[in-house]
């Protein structure tokens, strides 16, 4: 299992100023855009807010083709079931404790990235948040301040105290390293801390993608003419009597409608997929 921490960049007053420009509203993803127009009015009077979402199989089935995160990809491809993404504020005791809540979450085989709060300005923390957490200070890492200065150095830029906070990484770290980055991937007791920059963090999940594996999932998809609400009832039964598969039901909402209702199987076992799939096909009118 894996979970994801990451910076939270999207504020109250992102929200406002997309309300209040058309073309910076445009900027938002479309999940974001609903989300403000829910929102906006009321962030003036309201400190903080929090989105959760339920729906653990459907924005997989989202994240999976369309690529909104590297990370969710990859895990997928990986075998390895991400089960959390929290964005939590520039807060060194708050980062801490959700990294020893998903510690404890996902078990001394799971893992944890962190993504964004590397940089070199006041309010990048999260390494010595990470320190905090696990009770260990911090050090600078000599090998990659070498790798900075030769990135730096050829520009005319300085490798100065402020670059050097991001080679100042938690004592006893493991770094990784990614071809043609000198950015650290540090990991302390499999948390993995990461830019949130989203090339930076693409290249440098996929550089080291082997250090999490589990059993990949196998899938079957099915597709019924008849309406959630009627299939619900034999769902809830199958899903009880086949608990190693993830049944996801997904309503047709877009123009194409040659199905009412699209049925995803998943499970790590072939028997055990093909075994669900015979009880929905028996239970249900559905096609392939």
């Amino acid at each position: 299992m894996a979970a994801l921490v990451s910076e939270w960049q999207c504020p109250a007053s992102s929200f406002l100023q997309a309300a209040r420009s058309p073309e910076a509203k445009r900027s938002l993803s479309l999940c974001d855009q609903q989300l403000c127009n829910k929102l906006c009015d009321c962030f003036t009077n309201t400190a903080e807010a929090c989105r959760v979402s339920c729906d653990w199989q459907r924005d997989l089935d989202r994240v999976r083709p369309r690529r909104q995160h590297p990370l969710a990809c990859t895990a997928a491809v990986q075998g390895v079931d991400l089960i959390r993404v929290e964005y939590i504020p520039d807060d060194k005791s708050d980062i801490a404790s959700t990294l020893l809540r998903l510690k404890e979450r996902v078990g001394h085989k799971g893992v944890i990235f962190t993504s964004g709060g590397i940089g070199p300005t006041h309010d990048d923390i999260t390494y010595e948040s990470v320190a905090h957490a696990f009770g260990v200070e911090l050090e600078v890492h000599k090998p990659t301040v070498e790798a900075m200065k030769a990135h730096y150095e050829p520009q005319g830029k300085e490798v100065n105290e402020s670059r050097l906070r991001m080679a100042t990484i938690p004592i006893g770290s493991e770094v990784l390293t990614t071809p043609d980055l000198w950015v650290p991937m540090a990991c302390i007791h499999d948390v993995f801390i990461l830019p949130g920059i989203p090339r930076l963090f693409k290249a440098m999940i996929t550089a080291n993608k082997d250090r999490f594996t589990g059993a990949a999932y196998l899938s079957a998809t099915l597709y019924t003419d008849t309406g959630e609400g009627d299939v619900a009832q034999a769902l809830r039964k199958i899903a009880a009597e086949h608990p190693d598969v993830r049944i996801g039901s997904y309503p047709n909402t877009s123009y194409d409608k040659t199905y009412q209702v699209k049925l995803q199987l998943e499970c790590r076992q072939q028997d055990l997929l093909d075994q669900a799939k015979v009880a929905v096909s028996e239970a249900l009118t559905v096609r392939e």
